[in-house]
């Protein structure tokens, strides 16, 4: 009976901890975008987003273990710019005037000419 007891924990224990992993998941990949910051809707309620050079639209995050604020990015309004980053695409704001493809989470930025 000890044994039987000892075999059914031990896999239970077993499907608890493969389970827990399965789960984990990854880390999101960074990725590169390039294209430039746009507005969109009317002032004073205007948003800004990223427009990739494939037409595709991304609302702006920065990460916050960086250096870098949203406001330095946003300076460079008319600017070709290289964002990198993680790409969200469960958090896309519904309200937003266009439609989007998700959020960058930004790291770091350049500036191209």
């Amino acid at each position: 009976m000890k044994k039987k007891t000892f075999m059914i924990s031990a896999f239970a224990f077993l499907l608890t901890g493969s389970l827990a992993f399965s789960f984990g998941g990854k880390a999101p990949e960074t990725e590169t975008f390039t294209g430039h910051i746009n507005y969109y809707g009317n002032a004073p309620f205007a948003t800004p987003a990223f427009e990739a050079d494939d037409g595709k639209i991304y609302l702006m995050e920065v990460d916050e273990t960086t250096n870098h604020n949203i406001e330095e990015i946003l300076a460079l309004q008319g600017s070709h710019l290289e964002l990198k980053g993680t790409l969200e695409t469960e958090s896309a704001d519904a309200a937003f005037p266009v439609s989007q493809s998700g959020t960058i989470v930004i790291s770091d930025y350049k500036l191209l000419k």
